[in-house]
């Protein structure tokens, strides 16, 4: 190898070495910053338990809720009838711009998942508390302010009605059963803050799934303003991803040095090299990402020597 070409991957090397080191310092800084919102109580379970299949880390334990579902709730609210607004709103602000599948081969740390979702229900009050201060007939009115509205299942059936939806939450163009359905599409993401667990919180197409629930219903009930807070908080969910995704292919580049150094991993990170090796799909997992897992596991190996 000519000494032009060592000096360049040398170049290559402390560069992406430096990058990492940035990107890992940042995200420690971040960590201390995350906002600390006061966890919403923890109310008696609304749903029947169940079990659960886990497919993010290590986690454990059978949670008192349901899971989210994978599927958005609100697909094509664009073609409500009517003269209503939302179908310019939820193209304004890119409702269907789902995050990529293809980040399936990252996990984000489940605290930062945690203040995503917290950020989201905080979106979601401010939804349901401006109608409210508007006096609107029929709807539950929250004097003190956003923070007191509660999304759990039966605290909102007590005013949005339980098998038939109250004909008042009709708004904005849309009918009572629309509004009532995306009320109740906030319920599994209030079920999750009060009762986390990692392997959801890990998935970030499942929190994003999560922050497109609240979008919708800021677009069903007409908040603009609201609307385009859900789209920048899911854009910066997709931008953390997306560097996630980049420490991954920077860690690639590490494992091809001949003298690779010993790197300290993030605990998502080790949570997805985990699984990686476990369940090996290669619908899913890349061959970079494979390569850096089983670096990891090495090095593991070695510390326990």
């Amino acid at each position: 190898m000519g000494q032009s070409t060592q000096a360049s991957m040398n170049r290559e090397y402390d560069i992406c070495s430096e990058r990492l080191q940035r990107r890992m310092e940042k995200a420690a800084i971040e960590k201390r910053r995350i906002t600390r919102s006061p966890t919403p109580p923890i109310y008696e379970s609304d749903t029947n338990s169940w079990e659960w299949e886990g497919h993010w880390g290590e986690d454990t334990g059978t949670p008192a809720e349901e899971p989210l579902s994978t599927t958005p709730p609100s697909e094509d609210i664009e073609v409500e009838v009517g003269d209503a607004p939302e179908p310019s709103l939820a193209k304004r602000s890119r409702l269907n711009d789902n995050l990529n599948h293809a980040t399936r081969s990252v996990v984000i740390d489940s605290k930062r998942a945690l203040d995503y979702l917290r950020r989201g229900i905080e979106i979601a009050q401010g939804v349901v508390f401006e109608i409210s201060s508007s006096r609107a007939p029929g709807w539950c009115h929250f004097e003190d302010g956003p923070h007191l509205v509660r999304f759990g299942r039966s605290e909102l059936m007590y005013w949005i009605g339980e098998e038939c939806p109250r004909s008042y939450l009709a708004r904005n163009g849309h009918s009572a059963d629309t509004v009532h359905s995306a009320l109740l599409d906030i319920v599994p993401i209030r079920n999750s803050i009060s009762h986390p667990v990692g392997q959801w919180l890990r998935c970030p197409i499942d929190a994003d799934d999560s922050l497109r629930r609240v979008h919708s219903l800021a677009i069903i009930l007409g908040d603009e303003k609201r609307a385009f807070e859900a789209r920048r908080l899911r854009d910066e969910l997709r931008d953390e991803t997306n560097r996630l995704v980049q420490d991954v292919l920077d860690l690639y580049y590490l494992t091809l040095q001949p003298y690779a150094p010993k790197m300290e991993y993030k605990s998502n990170h080790v949570a997805l090299f985990k699984y990686a090796l476990r369940n090996y799909d290669p619908s899913v997992h890349s061959a970079q990402l494979m390569a850096v897992a089983r670096m990891w596991a090495r090095q593991e190996e070695l510390d326990t020597e």
